[in-house]
């Protein structure tokens, strides 16, 4: 394909992300969304299925790489290499909650389709991605166990940061973002974690492995 071609491509499946969004709190993440989104931006069923031709799990994933792909963008910009660590994840926590504040209801029903049991690789490989990018922006070249350390307790941080904002009603999300310092504190404070997961690391091939086999471990320590 062209450069020109792929371009244009990428135009319309943006634009037909945004009409989407619009409308999944009324239909929910399901092909009706998908196609009355299509009829807002003014785009026939030949765009629409270019566009996605993988419906909602395709439309799904990609609004998760987008985000990704704006929240290294804006962050790489902020040259957050001079804070601490911490300060660095809180960083990249917090922009992408606020970066998704517009549809925090589209996200809600977001992680609702992806809790369904079909739907678990797409959810992990989604995860997975996020807490990647968010560690890779701050810094973190690790190449051996920690690598998958760094992202595992990121997980748990992210995760249930994120559940907490859903369900935010504070002003300008202060609840959530005082829930994000304890958990960030927490998370990078806890050394009997690090020693159950080096107890497993013989185990663990890939990644996403990985973090379906820690599921039990992360939700001892994602309490308030």
């Amino acid at each position: 394909m062209s450069r020109s071609y792929n371009h244009y491509l990428e135009t319309e499946r943006k634009l037909l992300l945004a009409a989407v969004l619009k409308n999944v709190p009324s239909y929910g993440w399901t092909e009706k969304a998908i196609i009355q989104g299509a009829d807002d931006a003014g785009f026939d069923d030949d765009v629409r299925l270019r566009a996605f031709p993988g419906g909602v799990v395709e439309i799904i994933e990609y609004w998760s790489i987008l985000t990704d792909q704006d929240m290294v963008g804006a962050l790489s910009e902020q040259k957050i290499q001079s804070m601490k660590v911490r300060e660095r994840i809180t960083k990249c926590v917090r922009w992408r909650l606020e970066n998704l504040s517009p549809h925090r209801e589209a996200k809600k029903r977001a992680m609702g389709y992806l809790g369904q049991p079909q739907n678990l690789r797409l959810s992990l490989r989604c995860l997975y991605s996020t807490v990647d990018e968010m560690w890779r922006i701050s810094g973190d070249k690790s190449t051996d166990f920690n690598f998958y350390t760094k992202r595992g307790l990121l997980v748990g941080v992210y995760i249930s940061t994120l559940l907490f904002w859903l369900e935010d009603d504070s002003k300008d999300f202060n609840e959530t973002w005082s829930f994000l310092d304890r958990r960030i504190e927490n998370a990078l404070s806890i050394p009997k974690v690090q020693k159950k997961f080096s107890k497993i690391s013989n185990t663990v091939p890939k990644p996403h492995k990985f973090m379906y086999r820690l599921r039990e471990l992360f939700m001892e320590y994602n309490r308030y």
